[in-house]
């Protein structure tokens, strides 16, 4: 027997939105530009996300992150060891 909560089969599930705003706050007050979000992540965590996978998670239009050159951005994924 399958149980399920109650109005599950009939409400649709909320679309986040908060990460959208979030990053929409950062790029509106010039704490950083598009092009250098995935390098940062990367930078500060150690996982490379690509910029359309960046793009999914927050909400964002498909090419939203990249330049206004549209030629992406070049990275220099170096490790210290």
């Amino acid at each position: 027997m399958d149980k399920n909560e109650l109005y599950d089969d009939t409400t649709q599930a909320m679309r986040s939105v908060a990460l959208k705003h979030s990053l929409d706050l950062l790029l509106d007050n010039d704490i950083i530009n598009r092009e250098a979000i995935s390098s940062e992540i990367f930078r500060k965590y150690g996982v490379f996300l690509s910029n359309e996978i960046i793009e999914k998670i927050c909400g964002l239009e498909k090419g939203y992150l990249v330049n206004s050159a549209g030629d992406g951005v070049k990275m220099d994924l170096k490790t210290e060891k």
